[in-house]
């Protein structure tokens, strides 16, 4: 059976911190549908209907189905992968599979018309190169991530968005700990994310994750804890909407905006979604940056009819 999203973090993770012996063991394939095998790779060789031995299927797998390797070896983890051939979904679940391993030196091992091999510095590194090579690919027939930077006069009257609006005013920007639980758990309804921003303005880091409806399932909010923002279930996704939180940080202005994207969950495929956001700059303790984000599904927002900005 494969790890689906709901698995594969927990499995790497989790192993890696508990159980030295399956990190040294690690060799996984990621397929089409972001879906997680670990070896040997009986099941997905039935999943597909390939009998082939593992020195034929592996490259087969890569070469012909767009499927990533990662395999650790005594110099490194290596992913292997035919960039031309390996769709986003992919991509993303073998992003956030290295974004979970412990930082080391990462070999990619990309098909073109012959085999080239990179040597990255860490995990961070080799996550750079493989976004490079997600972004040229030629799936472009719509814009995934569609955004709409709008006045805080337009934030829905009489919705949980204008009470914690009114509530951050009133206390001048921020709110004591007793205060901000009873915003996230009784106005929010735990449909929220907690920030924190580093001095460099770009670095986000997540503080806490509602469980509020239409969020990530609950395997995932249970780990993101001191993840970077961009380490989402769809990893695209996660990268272009920090683009509206840097905004918030570098104006300290609250930001409110309808949001109209597709996103690929690995493993559920993909999924239009539709909210008005509203991200709040919070004043904390010893001046530390947070931001609180929240969001409120309306499926009336339809930005593919009308110009919008990219997120």
């Amino acid at each position: 059976m494969p790890l689906t999203y709901s698995q594969q973090c927990p499995k790497v993770s989790v192993a890696g911190r508990h159980h030295s012996s399956v990190m040294r063991a690690l060799d996984l394939i990621v397929d089409h549908h972001g879906e997680v095998w670990q070896a040997p790779f009986n099941g997905l060789r039935d999943a597909i209907g390939c009998d082939a031995l593992d020195d034929e299927f592996i490259p087969y797998a890569i070469r012909n189905l767009g499927f990533i390797r990662l395999q650790q070896t005594e110099h490194g983890v290596v992913v292997a992968l035919r960039p031309s051939a390996a769709n986003p979904v992919t991509f993303a679940s073998a992003i956030f599979l290295l974004s979970d391993l412990h930082s080391q030196r990462v070999i990619l091992s990309c098909l073109s018309d012959s085999w080239s091999h990179r040597l990255c510095r860490d995990n961070a590194d080799a996550r750079v190169r493989l976004l490079r090579e997600m972004d040229q690919l030629d799936d472009r027939g719509e814009e995934n991530f569609l955004r709409e930077r709008l006045s805080l006069d337009r934030v829905p009257c009489n919705s949980s968005l204008s009470e914690l609006l009114a509530r951050w005013e009133a206390g001048q920007r921020g709110f004591d700990e007793n205060e901000l639980a009873t915003v996230l758990h009784t106005v929010l309804r735990d449909r929220f994310a907690l920030v924190s921003a580093h001095a460099d303005g770009e670095t986000l880091i997540i503080e806490d994750w509602g469980y509020g409806e239409g969020s990530f399932g609950a395997t995932w909010i249970g780990i993101c804890k001191g993840l970077q923002f961009e380490n989402q279930p769809d990893y695209r996704y996660g990268r272009a909407a920090a683009v509206a939180y840097r905004e918030v940080v570098k104006s300290g202005q609250p930001g409110f905006d309808h949001v109209d994207a597709i996103t690929s969950n690995a493993g559920h495929g993909k999924k239009r979604i539709r909210y008005h956001r509203l991200i709040l700059p919070l004043r904390r303790p010893h001046g530390q940056s947070w931001l609180l984000s929240t969001s409120l599904l309306d499926s009336g927002v339809d930005l593919r009819k009308t110009a919008a900005h990219q997120m």
